[in-house]
C-alpha cells in the first residue's frame, strides 16, 4: 500500500507554532487547494519539529505551499456520535512565494535640506529648480 499526498495550495491563516507536553514543535494549518475554478478544497494539515519551525518562520497567510506527506485518520466520539477526521501529516513543505518586505522609508538626499544645490560646480538656489 502507498500512502503519499502531494498538494499545492495557499495557507489560509498565519501559522502559529505550538509545543506539546514533551516540548515537540507542532503547527496545525489549513491548505486551500483549487479543485476547479469554482471549487476549493480545504485540507487540514499538521507539521512537526523542523518542518513546523520552518513553516512558522517563513510562512504567512496566503503563501503558496507545496506539501508532501501522508493521510492520517482519527476517530473520536462527541455527544454519542462517532466523528472521523482526516489530515495530512506533512513530511516536507516548500514555500513557493516570497514574503513581501516591508517598505523602508526613503531618506531624502542631504542636498534637499540645504538652500542651494551644487551641480557641475554651479550653485543653484531651490527657487530656480523646476521640480521644487
Amino acid at each position: 500500500m502507498i500512502n503519499r499526498v502531494v498538494e499545492v495550495g495557499r495557507i489560509t491563516k498565519a501559522p502559529e507554532l505550538r509545543k506539546t507536553k514533551n516540548n515537540k514543535s507542532v503547527v496545525f494549518f489549513t491548505l486551500a487547494v483549487n479543485r476547479t475554478k469554482e471549487i476549493t478544497d480545504f485540507i487540514p494539515c499538521v507539521a512537526w519539529e523542523k518542518t513546523a519551525e520552518y513553516l512558522c518562520e517563513y510562512g504567512f497567510k496566503g503563501a503558496l505551499l507545496s506539501i508532501e506527506g501522508k493521510n492520517y485518520t482519527s476517530s473520536y466520539e462527541h455527544k454519542g456520535e462517532k466523528i472521523t477526521k482526516m489530515e495530512v501529516n506533512c513530511d516536507h513543505i516548500d514555500i513557493l512565494t516570497k514574503k513581501e518586505k516591508e517598505e523602508e522609508p526613503i531618506e531624502e538626499p542631504s542636498f534637499f535640506n540645504r538652500d542651494e544645490v551644487k551641480t557641475d560646480d554651479v550653485f543653484i538656489s531651490k527657487e530656480e529648480l523646476p521640480f521644487y
